[in-house]
């Protein structure tokens, strides 16, 4: 018996953009064309130009914190202590850090005394943040768990991985052209060695709970799940200040990584939020997004 194919459309196929293959949520619809050539959803170029990611900025979160938004998918915060800065992460590459380093350095010339990983996927960095001042010991905060979860994402899954992020944030589509990427920004370098990681390996792992003081700066640590399950909450009472990676995103994380990590189970992330919700800290800055000055 003969039967008919229900995914058959009747018609010639063209190819071409008008040729809805499959169901997008509405983002075919009121297409603009961007800077680059790229066909685009209209909505979708407007917050990738005007939101987090749209340009570089450092900001002056409150007196004496620091963010950087917009140079990559991770922001680059830094916190004044009595004699130095604490980091808070340290982006993917030698080349992200060299250019961040830069940066802050316009702005004060306070040494590097400690470092906080939010989860291990912007560890690369480090070694150019500790190796500034050989002088200066500096303290590595992070996860329990973040050396194994590190080691399974960049050894055993690290070429699917590669070639994931390569497909989420379209390095290979071509730079311009109907077809171009209009994505967010994720600095790579001609200079292989530019996009080598410096990892630095934990030397202060931290318990859910923990409370520690790091030069004259209270930082009290709690663990979280955020789209790792190495991620923390870190709440500075006399700052009034909360960073974080949670699920609390500027756009919405999908459950399947496409990292190929664990699954993100959705009860793990809301009992992450509730964490950092009733912190009730008025200034608040994510490791992805742009920092919040409003408790409400």
């Amino acid at each position: 018996m003969k039967t008919s194919n229900p995914f058959k459309k009747s018609g010639s196929f063209t190819g071409g953009l008008e040729s809805p293959l499959f169901y997008r949520g509405g983002m075919d619809k009121d297409k603009v064309t961007a800077p680059n050539g790229a066909i685009i959803n209209a909505d979708y170029l407007k917050a990738v130009r005007e939101g987090p990611y749209g340009e570089v900025r450092t900001i002056s979160v409150r007196e004496g914190v620091i963010t950087i938004t917009g140079y990559a998918n991770a922001n680059y915060t830094f916190i004044e202590t009595r004699q130095g800065l604490i980091a808070v992460d340290a982006g993917s590459n030698i080349g992200q850090a060299r250019e961040v380093l830069r940066m802050i350095r316009e702005l004060t010339p306070k040494p590097i005394v400690a470092l906080i990983y939010t989860h291990h996927h912007y560890t690369g960095g480090a070694g150019e943040y500790i190796g500034e001042n050989s002088d200066i010991p500096v303290a590595v905060y992070g996860h329990p768990e973040l050396e194994k979860l590190l080691q399974s994402t960049t050894g055993y899954l690290g070429p699917k991985q590669q070639r994931s992020i390569g497909r989420m944030l379209g390095l290979y589509l071509p730079h311009q052209g109907r077809d171009a990427a209009v994505a967010m920004p994720e600095f790579s370098f001609d200079d292989p060695a530019l996009n080598a990681s410096r990892h630095v390996a934990v030397n202060h792992p931290v318990e859910d709970g923990e409370e520690v003081v790091i030069d004259g700066v209270r930082a009290l640590f709690r663990h979280s799940v955020g789209d790792t399950r190495d991620s923390l909450i870190v709440h500075f009472p006399e700052l009034d200040l909360v960073v974080h990676n949670t699920a609390l995103l500027p756009t919405l994380a999908p459950l399947a990584t496409l990292r190929g990590e664990y699954y993100r189970d959705p009860n793990d992330l809301i009992a992450g939020i509730d964490i950092l919700r009733a912190l009730k800290a008025t200034y608040m800055i994510p490791s992805h997004g742009s920092p919040i000055t409003n408790a409400e």
